[in-house]
């Protein structure tokens, strides 16, 4: 017998891919569970943060030597960084008017029985201050201390002229009675 010279083709190799039995859900929920706990360590931090900051803030502002203001920042974020910043604005503010309360005493001594005197070295002492405060804690901290000055300025003011008008009315009725008893004898 013959040999058979037919060449039968083998069964071709396949491959299949594989397959995953585990869905795209299980393979981001570790990492969607991490980001809520690292969302909830943060809003912890922040909480402890804010009051921490607040406090920095109100001892950011200090005086040197030569008694100027001078404030200390820091980079905080945030709602720490908005307490931090609030709290620096309302520590310079004060400071900014206590001080300018005692040298508006010492510039109302200096021009006593001045009043115009007074309100020009007042209202440059007050330009310059505001000045240097709005630029350590910004023009919002500028602008009230400003109307502060002002307002003690005012009452400052009207009292040394009342003063002054007082004294003139003193002196002249003085003079005037002087004058008086010292005419009607010489005639």
């Amino acid at each position: 017998m013959a040999e058979e010279t037919t060449i039968r083709p083998e069964q071709p190799v396949t491959s299949e891919a594989p397959v995953s039995h585990i869905s795209g859900a299980e393979i981001a929920q570790p990492y969607q569970m991490l980001a809520r706990s690292l969302d909830k360590l943060g809003q912890g931090l922040e909480e402890m943060a804010t009051p921490l900051a607040e406090q920095a803030g109100y001892r950011a502002v200090t005086t040197d030597d030569q008694g100027n203001m001078t404030v200390a920042r820091f980079p905080i974020f945030g709602e720490a960084g908005k307490a931090y910043a609030r709290a620096l604005k309302f520590s310079a503010l004060a400071q900014a008017d206590a001080d300018s309360k005692r040298k508006d005493i010492e510039i109302s001594r200096q021009y006593a029985n001045n009043p115009e005197g007074y309100l020009k070295a007042a209202n440059q002492y007050r330009d310059n201050v505001v000045q240097h405060v709005s630029g350590l804690a910004g023009p919002e901290v500028g602008l009230h201390l400003k109307n502060a000055i002002d307002t003690t300025t005012t009452y400052n003011y009207r009292r040394l002229w009342s003063e002054q008008q007082a004294t003139i009315k003193r002196n002249f009725d003085k003079d005037t009675q002087w004058a008086v008893r010292v005419r009607p004898s010489s005639f």
